[in-house]
């Protein structure tokens, strides 16, 4: 049977700022938020720790205001308290993704599409030729979506990594014939063949993926309240 990584796309409520989500913070996330100057960034920080909070709760059946958050050597948070609960959040726009498993480290990305003048710059500096060359190949309709789908791509598998982007967008390849898998990727990142990338099922105007390092695992979407 296969393993199960758990997602929630979750709508952000901007009509809100209640107590009940800044109560859920920690001494050290509260403290966080008062550094934030801008108040729609304070508020965004506050809501979407509070529903990080609340989902991880309800996936271990535990109170979200005991949970405790360690940080990893680039930064990647963790339970120390429950290690095999592996999450990853993102957040763009008006949703916030988080994937939720037991089945090893994963990341995620969502990624709110915005068509710019030019794509080009970024596609120099983070795809390797190979994606180079299949992008610019594509129809100008395309590129726009065929850039997120790239992105995504290299962000989710980066941040299963535990290393973020300083492990080189352009060293991790995206396959141009096959967008579930890795063609090359970091030495320490181990075989590019174990890693599997797949898509999440976004709202009209976002693109987002999973990756993990293994084959076997299925997405079980769940919904927030």
């Amino acid at each position: 049977m296969k393993k199960i990584i758990n997602v929630w796309i979750v709508k952000r409520d901007k009509k809100s700022y209640q107590h009940r989500y800044k109560n859920l913070l920690d001494q050290s996330e509260q403290k966080k938020a008062a550094s934030i100057t801008s108040v729609p960034l304070r508020i965004r920080f506050i809501e979407v720790r509070a529903k990080l909070r609340w989902i991880l709760a309800s996936h271990l059946k535990v109170d979200a205001k005991t949970l405790r958050f360690s940080f990893a050597e680039h930064g990647k948070p963790f339970l120390p308290e429950h290690p095999d609960c592996h999450f990853n959040l993102s957040h763009s726009g008006d949703y916030l993704a988080i994937a939720v498993t037991e089945i090893g480290e994963v990341g995620i990305d969502i990624e709110q599409l915005k068509q710019k003048s030019d794509f080009y710059p970024l596609v120099k500096r983070c795809f390797a030729e190979v994606e180079q060359n299949y992008w610019l190949g594509l129809p100008e309709s395309q590129k726009c979506i065929e850039f997120y789908r790239f992105w995504t791509r290299k962000e989710a598998f980066v941040k299963a990594t535990g290393r973020g982007i300083g492990l080189g967008l352009n060293q991790c390849v995206v396959s141009p014939g096959d967008l579930g898998k890795m063609l090359k990727v970091p030495e320490i990142c181990g075989p590019e063949k174990n890693w599997r990338i797949h898509d999440l099922d976004c709202p009209e105007g976002f693109s987002g993926a999973i990756a993990i390092q293994r084959a076997d695992f299925k997405i079980r979407t769940k919904s927030f309240s």
